[in-house]
């Protein structure tokens, strides 16, 4: 008796690199698994704080952020390529400047725990060990891996300066076009530059 061959099928989406983490991707559950990183390409962070508004605003510390970010960056062994304070989001184009993934993740982890930390108890006013209790981002930090130098790298560092020419007033906002989750690519529409 010939039996016929069978195929195990499988969703073909389960099987694509994940590049993505974090952000309004993990608002309804806790994440399952590890945040996706890279040492050899380019990454996209940003930092969202629906409480940072009015006096709150991180565009009032521009400085002393611009300051945490590059001390922090530097003892974790980070090249940071671009950023933007908009005011109640930042957007970071990094690079990990380590030798394996383990090594990386141990190195983003360490930053994205020291800035969270400082630039929460610098706009909100407490000092270290006296929390108040108030949850002061929104989500965790959104990353995206940025495959690809001519086109990928290229077009997040022009949607960075983009948000940081927008948020010190040098050109008028241009709201985003936003597009359907996908597998693939961002939660928002990037234009390439010209």
């Amino acid at each position: 008796m010939s039996r016929t061959p069978t195929q195990v099928s499988f969703p073909g989406k389960s099987f694509k690199a994940k590049l993505e983490f974090g952000g309004a991707l993990n608002k309804n559950s806790n994440p399952k698994g590890k945040r996706p990183l890279s040492t050899r390409h380019a990454m996209h962070v940003v930092l969202r704080s629906d409480m940072a508004k009015g006096n709150l605003s991180m565009k009032r510390w521009r400085k002393q952020i611009d300051q945490i970010i590059t001390t922090q960056a530097q003892l974790a062994h980070i090249r940071i390529y671009e950023r933007a304070n908009a005011g109640n989001h930042i957007h970071l184009l990094i690079y990990l400047e380590a030798r394996n993934l383990t090594q990386g993740r141990t190195c983003l982890n360490r930053f994205l725990r020291s800035i969270s930390g400082l630039i929460a108890r610098l706009v909100l006013k407490v000092e270290r060990g006296r929390s108040k209790n108030i949850q002061f981002w929104t989500y965790r930090p959104f990353t995206r891996i940025v495959k690809g130098f001519v086109r990928g790298f290229r077009m997040v560092r022009s949607y960075v300066v983009q948000n940081h020419l927008e948020s010190i007033g040098v050109i008028p906002y241009q709201p985003r076009k936003r597009r359907k989750r996908s597998t693939r690519g961002s939660p928002f529409v990037l234009s390439p530059s010209p």
